[in-house]
């Protein structure tokens, strides 16, 4: 109830007499516990030194009120956009383009990628040459189950078939990825052994013979034992945006 009514102090001392009190508590519980402690004063802070934010919905050829849409990615002109929409409980690949008088085009389906499974977590590199996206199967069309990252390039003015991105892909779950500005370094999110827990951040560099190093994770300075995903790197290569539901924050998945 305090949570609810925002008192975050008054929880606190709560959660805190709590641990004292139960010193037989499940470990489970007292890191569910520890963590709410954690959140809650991080919420009391940031809800005291409020920053200006003033979003702005974007128009109806691209948001449909009756579906849902997310994942936006932009080119680097700003005058594409890609996202993923959901018709029917299935993911799929749409984009629209800015004409000249700066209005929003009605939203078309990525052509030669999207099937009867589901296609979404996509990023277009800065050229608009270059989309990768992921592609989850229910196993019943003979793909593996599963997800995992694929990979089309823009040639001639048509998208090639997608391609499985063996080098980054693992038997977990692998999704997510972003490509930097200059198209050599790839960040995703994974369930693959060697993480921290939950899903993880990784990175994959391309050498001088244009092949992919093995993914490397991102270190503990990033990655917790809850989760870490949809990572966006910034153009300059050295900002690095992501969502966490494991560092301090306002509750479930922020950004960072």
């Amino acid at each position: 109830c305090n949570e609810k009514a925002e008192n975050y102090l008054v929880a606190i001392n709560y959660f805190e007499q709590l641990l004292d009190l139960e010193s037989r508590m499940k470990p489970e519980y007292r890191a569910e516990i520890t963590k709410k402690i954690v959140n809650f004063r991080f919420r009391e802070k940031a809800l005291a030194n409020p920053v200006s934010f003033q979003p702005q919905i974007l128009p109806s050829e691209i948001n449909d009120p009756n579906l849902s849409e997310y994942s936006p990615s932009l080119t680097a002109n700003g005058r594409r956009l890609f996202f993923t929409r959901v018709i029917n409980n299935q993911e799929d690949i749409f984009y629209s383009e800015l004409d000249s008088s700066g209005k929003w085009q009605e939203a078309q389906i990525m052509p030669n990628l999207n099937t009867y499974e589901n296609e979404g977590a996509h990023n277009i590199s800065a050229d608009g040459k270059t989309i990768l996206f992921t592609f989850c199967s229910d196993g019943k069309t003979g793909k593996a189950r599963g997800c995992n990252i694929y990979a089309a390039f823009k040639r001639k003015g048509t998208w090639s078939s997608p391609a499985h991105f063996a080098a980054i892909n693992s038997k977990a779950w692998d999704s997510q990825p972003n490509i930097s500005a200059d198209g050599n370094t790839i960040i995703f999110a994974s369930k693959r052994a060697g993480g921290y827990g939950g899903s993880d951040l990784w990175w994959s560099t391309q050498n001088a013979e244009g092949k992919w190093t093995i993914p490397e994770n991102l270190g503990p300075s990033i990655n917790t034992s809850s989760r870490e995903e949809s990572p966006s790197l910034h153009a300059d290569g050295k900002t690095l945006f992501f969502k966490s539901d494991g560092h301090p924050g306002m509750g479930s998945f922020d950004l960072f």
